[in-house]
C-alpha cells in the first residue's frame, strides 16, 4: 500500500469522523430545544382546571351570579371551545399580571374583563335556562373592562395594594391566582374565585375612594 494511498484513506477517515461528530451535535441539539418546548406546553397546561373540566368553572363564575347551575347545565349547550378560549385569556392576562407593573395590571384587568365578558355572552346567547346569570356577569364584565382603559381608574402598589375604580380587589385577586394557578387546579374553586373577584364591584366602594 503506497503511502499516498495510505495518507488518503486516513484523511478520508478523518472526515467522516468530524462529520459524524458535527451530526451528533445537530441532533443533540434540536433534541434539547424540543425537549424544552415540551416543558414549556406542560408548564403552561398545568396552570389553571383541566380543559375537560372548564365548563364547571364558568358554571361555578356565573353561579356567583343568581342561582346555583352545575356543569351539566352548560355542556348541552355551551361548546367546549367558548370554555377552553375563557382558559386561555385568563392564563395570558395572569401572566401579564405577575409582571408586577402598573401599566400591565392595568392591561390585565382590562383583559379579565373581556374575557369574562365574552363567555358570558356566548352562554347568554346559547343557553335559556341560565340567561340571568350570564346577563349580571356581563355587566360585571364591562364594567371592568372600562376600568381597564384608563390608568385613572387603577391605583396599584405591587404585593401591597389594588384599587380598581374605587373598589378594593388585592385580596380578592390574589386568591383567585392561587386558585387558578394550583397544578391541576381544582375547577369549581377556581371559578368560585374568578366570580368572587368580580362581585366586588357589586359591594361598596372604599370610601377613601368615593
Amino acid at each position: 500500500c503506497s503511502q499516498e494511498a495510505l495518507f488518503s484513506s486516513c484523511l478520508s477517515l478523518h472526515f467522516q469522523h468530524r462529520c459524524f461528530e458535527s451530526n451528533l451535535m445537530m441532533v443533540l441539539r434540536s433534541t434539547l430545544v424540543i425537549l424544552a418546548l415540551l416543558q414549556h406546553k406542560l408548564v403552561i397546561a398545568e396552570e389553571g382546571p383541566k380543559p375537560d373540566e372548564m365548563h364547571t368553572t364558568v358554571a361555578a363564575v356565573l353561579s356567583e351570579f343568581g342561582s346555583s347551575i352545575e356543569a351539566k347545565d352548560l355542556q348541552e349547550c355551551l361548546p367546549k371551545g367558548e370554555s377552553m378560549a375563557l382558559q386561555t385569556r385568563i392564563n395570558k392576562a395572569i401572566e401579564k399580571m405577575l409582571e408586577l407593573r402598573p401599566s400591565k395590571m392595568r392591561e390585565s384587568i382590562g383583559m379579565l374583563g373581556r374575557a369574562s365578558r365574552l363567555i358570558a355572552a356566548a352562554v347568554e346567547s346559547k343557553c335559556s335556562s341560565v340567561v340571568a346569570q350570564a346577563a349580571n356577569l356581563k355587566a360585571i364584565s364591562q364594567q371592568m373592562e372600562e376600568y381597564g382603559k384608563d390608568k385613572k381608574h387603577i391605583s396599584y402598589k405591587p404585593k401591597e395594594k389594588l384599587i380598581v375604580g374605587g373598589y378594593d380587589l388585592h385580596k380578592p385577586l390574589n386568591k383567585f391566582i392561587g386558585d387558578w394557578k394550583k397544578t391541576e387546579a381544582p375547577a369549581k374553586q377556581a371559578g368560585t374565585s374568578l366570580g368572587e373577584f368580580f362581585k366586588v364591584l357589586k359591594g361598596e366602594k372604599l370610601k377613601s375612594e368615593l
